[in-house]
């Protein structure tokens, strides 16, 4: 399994739709009707992407459900791609194959494939206060002297938004100061 932040944030029918490109073959998963085969999306887009290399390959498209390791052609440490979430993208490695060895390997199939190595996160802190892990992330910020820049959430309001204020309902309001940015919910990298 692919470890990603991004199935956290996204809709049930994101999280189930994904698909391996190995060696100009999409892998697409199709165990529920809700997929989203983004084979095909990404098929459509190739011809008419400038500067795609490969533009004119034909990308045959088989379901992950009727291949097995077998059928793969893979060339030990070659990158292949991962989509999934709504088109996150990763690059998956095979590092090693070995033959099952019957005293020391799990004998059942669902401790494959084993992952030999995850990442660990890194949590960004704010680039304001630098107490606390940041929560947003803004690109061209014009009162930023980076870009991008990292905000919790207290630091981002008191910047971006102006003093709370009762409104005529009684609820508690703030106003954008500047919208001349892009933000965007920030996980981890």
């Amino acid at each position: 399994a692919v470890y990603c932040a991004t199935d956290c944030k996204v809709s049930e029918r994101c999280r189930k739709s994904a698909c391996f490109l190995i060696r100009d073959t999409f892998y697409s998963d199709t165990s529920s009707e809700d997929c989203t085969d983004y084979a095909d999306i990404i098929r459509d887009w190739v011809p008419t992407a400038p500067g795609v290399v490969n533009s004119t390959a034909p990308f045959p498209v088989r379901t992950m459900q009727e291949a097995s390791f077998n059928d793969l052609t893979v060339v030990l440490g070659e990158k292949y791609l991962y989509i999934h979430a709504g088109g996150c993208a990763h690059f998956v490695m095979v590092t090693a194959v070995r033959l099952l060895h019957p005293q020391t390997d799990p004998q059942h199939r669902s401790a494959y494939p084993d992952r030999c190595f995850l990442a660990k996160p890194r949590f960004r802190k704010c680039s304001v206060c630098a107490v606390r892990h940041a929560k947003q992330v803004t690109y061209n910020d014009m009162l930023c002297p980076e870009s991008p820049t990292f905000f919790c959430d207290p630091c981002f309001l008191r910047l971006h938004y102006s003093r709370p204020e009762m409104g005529p309902d009684g609820a508690m309001q703030q106003h954008a100061l500047y919208t001349q940015y892009q933000v965007y919910q920030y996980w981890h990298e």
